[in-house]
């Protein structure tokens, strides 16, 4: 064996080559992703940054041991100890300064809902060394859901602050620094409004939010407001980020809200970054310090924090920058790229418009030199495996929804591992069969072709989104269509290095290497040797054009367009699977996961296309095993476990006047009705007590009985509200509500009412957030006393000529109770459930009892 020949089997364009290239390259993404995905380690004491990982957990420990809903004595355990750690911190700081907030309240609209808050925030305010700079927030909020202790949402990001608050005290920073350690976001944002109406606001430009969607794992940079801020992340050691969560946030997809909302509409820029994974513990009580796994995810909250703040605590021009959407990734967790989307939408424009021009020009310069062998058969097949290949992945994507939806719950991995195997496998076949029947000398090169037209179509897509809609999170297809630009570039070169063909026309010489005998009867078979095509003395051998003995340059090619596109859509596809796949038993969408995963996996081996037909025969058995394997593993597999429960969600009504009372679950079915409710000895009397639709729960499935008493106070249900109404005029009157032991309460109207005032607001409406022009349905009033009494007037719309009863305003006036003790019904749901599913609050209260009143 000569020298190139030992090459050739090496760098040749040849099955070994190839298919070993592709193993390597595909497997190092994969692993690279899974073991780079996980939480870096804490570092020793003497490199935390001037922060302390042990003090801030023992906080944590102080903060989430229990639940501690706004509307529960343990918040005021829990303040209590955060107003004293503040208090700690600033008493040697001359330039720190607490304020207990105990004044500020805000009313404000949502919909047809009015809601007057009384907050509860503790602040800390850090004087900068240049006081004229507008200053930063930092955000988090310390009260739990009722069901949960609130490990992650939010005790990580209260204790973060905290140890921010230790760290601002002894480093004075350049701009002000607030923090807003709020309370009552759980149940609708409340402190956060509450800020709005504090003087410290107004002193603030830019914040962080610090939240949690899920419990432990690695927090995400998940939305920003301005390049500008997001660039404070290029300062962080360990980035997570992705904009698609930002898309999928701000268009619904993830069903959830957080204070960043209420800062932006106030005309605030700044950051969200929040835990997102394991959201099947989200609001249970698995929210807990064991389910974080150890002090790695607080400490990767705490630094980036740290670093990302003091990026922008200590940045001289605020008000400077880029203020556009940005578009933001990162890269295994240690680099992070920021740019504008104004700048990819450039950049779009000129490959689009740039890109065509330059291949076609390449393209007819090839033609006259006559050194392009593209045949008129080989066109075609890249489209029709993309389309066969796709069309395959969705619909076995659709056989997981129809027969197993949930799976992907619990087993996402395996899930992904079946739509990629049957990509790779269904894209290899359809190539085969082109290459078997219509065999084509320079198929690599037509799929270059094809595959670079199948990116520009995505790209013009992606460039009219990003215009039109501000999306994102197709930053990707960018990468896919320069890397397969410049592949096909380099094929250019390759072209141009083929022999010139003969001055017969191309198609009849085409046909003439296609061949593999001479038309002439009698005639030797053709080898290499042989010439296929002669004239004017000059031959052209099928090995001088011959893809297979091309040597480096295909290499070159696979590099330009496979390694680095894949690895930004495997990001994308897993962030997506961790953020969304436990969202189903909240109500979103099955079908939007099974889609996503579903286009992710095709496009991940849409650059692989112009070399599949090299990769070796044993390939597709092997992709057929993991294939049935796993696709019997995802339609007969249980899609809970112990730790990825199923959740319902609970909630009690009781009527005080009569004494009844009705337990409502929701949740997903079959196993709602069939697994859950026939388990609790207390719905064994009612009839048919499934079938319904909760609204509050996007209309997800719904069961109904008569519960377990409960068990607020001594005293008799009737005692538990008290209610006095009053009209003062036609069409104006007054509701006055006190709850035994709450300082929740509610006033749900049988007809819009056209405003209200409680008495004890700043009678001000947050102009941002005004009431609704079409009437307000309901009242919700919350009190940072317990059982104080709420004087709330309102005025409703009274038509002449109406009888009596049309004239009267007509409802029911609600009070919440939000602590599980109380709860028998509660408590034994708890206790029946199966080890795979946990229980949830449905909304505010646990519990909610009321009474009917009528003004007029």
């Amino acid at each position: 064996m000569g020298i190139r020949d030992r090459i050739a089997s090496v760098l040749a364009f040849k099955t070994l080559p190839v298919t070993t290239v592709t193993l390597v390259i595909y497997a190092a993404i994969y692993i690279a992703i899974a073991v780079l995905d996980d939480l870096p380690s804490v570092p020793p004491p003497k490199r935390q940054l001037g922060l302390n990982i042990d003090t801030a957990y023992d906080d944590l420990h102080k903060i989430a041991g229990l639940p501690h809903p706004y509307n529960s004595h343990q918040n005021d355990i829990v303040r209590d100890y955060i107003l004293g750690r503040v208090q700690d911190a600033a008493e040697y700081s001359p330039f720190t300064t607490v304020d207990n907030d105990l004044v500020s309240n805000a009313t404000f609209g949502n919909t047809d809902i009015a809601a007057y808050f009384e907050g509860l925030n503790v602040l800390v305010k850090v004087d900068g060394t240049q006081p004229e700079l507008d200053g930063v927030l930092f955000s988090a909020h310390f009260d739990s859901v009722s069901t949960a202790p609130g490990a992650t949402d939010d005790g990580m990001g209260t204790a973060t602050l905290l140890s921010l608050v230790d760290y601002f005290s002894k480093h004075q920073p350049k701009r002000t620094v607030v923090f807003n350690i709020n309370d009552g976001e759980e149940d609708g944002l409340y402190g956060a409004h509450a800020f709005l109406e504090h003087p410290w606001f107004n002193l603030t430009s830019d914040f962080i939010n610090l939240e949690g969607a899920g419990a432990g794992g690695r927090p995400l940079l998940l939305r920003s407001t301005s390049t500008r801020i997001a660039q404070s992340w290029t300062n962080v050691k360990h980035p997570h980020a992705a904009v698609i969560s930002a898309d999928a946030f701000n268009r619904g997809v993830v069903r959830s809200g957080t204070d960043y909302t209420v800062y932006t509409k106030a005309g605030r820029g700044g950051i969200d970054f929040s835990f997102y994974r394991q959201r099947s513990k989200y609001h249970t009580k698995e929210d807990s310090i064991p389910s974080i796994g150890g002090k790695a995810a607080l400490w990767n909250m705490m630094e980036s924090t740290l670093l990302a703040g003091l990026a922008l605590a200590n940045d001289e021009g605020s008000g400077s920058g880029s203020k556009g959407t940005p578009v933001y990734f990162d890269l295994f967790g240690e680099a992070i790229v920021v740019t504008s989307l104004k700048t990819f939408y450039i950049i779009d424009i000129a490959l689009l418009a740039v890109g065509p021009l330059v291949v076609a020009a390449l393209t007819f310069i090839a033609y006259k030199q006559k050194k392009l062998y593209w045949s008129p058969r080989g066109w075609g097949r890249t489209f029709a495996a993309i389309i066969v290949g796709g069309g395959l992945t969705i619909s076995l994507g659709m056989i997981f929804v129809r027969v197993n939806p949930f799976i992907v719950y619990s087993s996402a991995i395996v899930v992904f591992a079946s739509l990629l195997t049957l990509s790779l496998l269904s894209t290899y076949i359809v190539l085969e069969l082109f290459s078997y029947f219509l065999p084509v000398p320079q198929q690599k090169s037509m799929s270059l072709i094809e595959v670079y037209i199948f990116w520009w179509i995505l790209l013009v897509i992606a460039t009219v989104y990003a215009g039109r809609s501000h999306i994102a999170g197709l930053y990707f297809v960018t990468f896919f269509h320069a890397g397969v630009l410049a592949a096909l570039l380099v094929d250019f070169i390759e072209h141009f290095t083929l022999p010139s063909a003969p001055r017969r026309s191309s198609r009849r010489a085409i046909a003439a290497m296609n061949n593999e005998e001479e038309e002439a009867g009698g005639a030797e078979e053709s080898n290499e040797r042989t010439p296929l095509l002669a004239q004017n003395g000059r031959a052209i051998k099928k090995s001088d054009i011959d893809e297979g003995n091309v040597i480096g340059l295909w290499l070159v090619q696979y590099l330009l367009i496979v390694p680095f596109p894949v690895i930004l859509v495997t990001q994308v596809a897993v962030m997506l699977l961790n953020a969304l796949n436990q969202t189903l038993v909240d109500g979103s969408p099955v079908r939007t996961v099974y889609l996503a995963v579903s286009l992710l996996s095709i496009l991940s081996f849409v650059p692989l296309l112009p070399f599949v037909h090299k990769l070796h025969r044993t390939v597709p058995y092997v992709l057929v095993v993991v294939l049935a394997a796993t696709i019997l593993y995802n339609v007969f597999a249980f899609p809970f476990s112990e730790n990825s429960p199923f959740k319902v969600f609970f909630q009690q009504s009781i009527d005080l006047d009569s004494g009844e009372n009705a337990v409502r679950l929701t949740g997903a079915e079959p196993w709602l009705s069939r697994r859950i409710v026939l388990e609790l000895p207390s719905s064994w009397d009612a009839k048919d007590p499934c079938g319904l639709r909760d609204e509050l729960r996007y209309l997800m499935p719904s069961c109904v009985w008569p519960g377990l008493e409960p068990h607020v106070s001594a005293s008799s249900p009737s005692e538990w509200l008290s209610v006095n109404s009053s009209e003062t005029a036609p069409g104006i009157g007054t509701l006055s509500i006190s709850g035994l032991e709450s300082r929740a309460c509610r006033v749900y109207f049988d007809k819009p009412i056209r405003t209200v005032s409680v008495q004890g607001s700043s009678g001000a409406i947050q102009e941002e957030f005004p009431l609704s022009e079409d009437g307000i349905r309901e009242v919700r009033l919350w009190s940072r006393t317990w059982e104080r009494t709420f004087n709330v007037s309102v005025a409703w719309d009274v038509e002449s000529g109406e009888d009596k009863d049309s004239q009267n305003l007509t409802g029911r006036v609600a009070c919440e109770w939000s602590e599980d003790a109380a709860l028998p019904a509660l408590q034994e749901v708890v206790n029946f459930l199966p080890k795979w599913a946990r229980v949830t609050k449905r909304t505010d209260g646990l519990l909610e009892g009321y009474k009917k009143f009528s003004l007029g």
